[in-house]
């Protein structure tokens, strides 16, 4: 499934999608702890 699908999909289905690339992978830890915070999860 493409990616713009899955997000649309996600989205006519009122579900938050995090959206990770190959390029984000040497960042992901900062990267993931940044878009959880944006979605209200705190750790």
């Amino acid at each position: 499934m493409s990616m713009h699908k899955k997000q649309m999909l996600y989205q006519q289905e009122g579900k938050k999608l995090i959206s990770v690339y190959p390029k984000d992978l040497p960042q992901l830890d900062a990267l993931l702890s940044a878009k959880l915070r944006h979605f209200g999860f705190v750790p």
